[in-house]
């Protein structure tokens, strides 16, 4: 009766001390750069600058996302499992002179999105393609004139997807480095009413929902053993 079990254990040991003698771990840290057009969102921003023709400088459109990520990669053969955090944001900002109060007037926005990911990548030589599940904790805050910090107008949580393709190339003994496309698809959009309350007085529609899916690219450095 116990023999079975025995030999079911010294199987399941040796398996698994093969497993990690030729899986490798490794840890990445990138940079990430994109292309969104949430077209609600820039709705928004624009008729803050229209209402606003003494401002110097608008509020920008909302199409550029960029951050960092770092991760820890479980590489076996030609398959690897990563586990990513990244922070992508865009910082806006709009000044000038209030005519009604003849003071110096200031507004910054920040679009934060913070995601935490599992993925699966497949190699095939110096190619590989991959896609993630993502937990997405997604936020607005502003900063304006007359108050003393800033705070946060939205924050959404939600998931999302990654997909991507990548070359990777040696960069030494211990070190490789990925040139990664990517685009980021949220699987729901994000109610921003309370950005268009905040920014320019419009509570018109309760359900301004805007998609921020995005396209780009990543460069990824990875250590350890190749």
């Amino acid at each position: 009766m116990h023999r079975p079990n025995r030999y079911s254990l010294l199987i399941a040991f040796f398996l698994c001390t093969t497993f990690a003698l030729n899986a490798q771990i490794n840890l990445g840290v990138g940079y990430s750069l994109g292309y969104t057009n949430p077209v609600e969102d820039q709705m928004i921003f624009e008729k803050f600058n229209e209402d606003r023709p003494w401002l110097e400088d608008g509020l920008e459109p909302m199409n550029a996302l960029q951050g960092f990520h770092m991760g820890l990669r479980y590489k076996f053969d030609f398959v690897a499992l990563e586990l990513t955090w990244r922070n992508r944001f865009r910082i806006k900002r709009a000044n000038g002179i209030d005519p009604s109060t003849n003071a110096d007037f200031q507004r910054r926005m920040v679009h934060r999105y913070y995601s935490y990911s599992i993925g699966i990548e497949n190699f095939i030589n110096n190619f590989s393609y991959g896609a993630s599940i993502d937990l997405e904790d997604f936020a607005i805050r502003t900063e304006v004139t007359g108050i003393d910090k800033d705070f946060t107008i939205v924050r959404h949580y939600g998931l999302g997807s990654h997909f991507f393709v990548s070359y990777n190339l040696n960069a030494g003994e211990a070190l490789s480095f990925a040139i990664r496309p990517y685009v980021h698809i949220p699987w729901q959009t994000y109610n921003i009413a309370k950005v268009a309350e905040e920014v320019n007085g419009d509570v018109s529609n309760s359900e301004l929902n805007a998609n921020y899916m995005n396209i780009g690219i990543m460069f990824i450095f990875y250590n350890g053993r190749k």
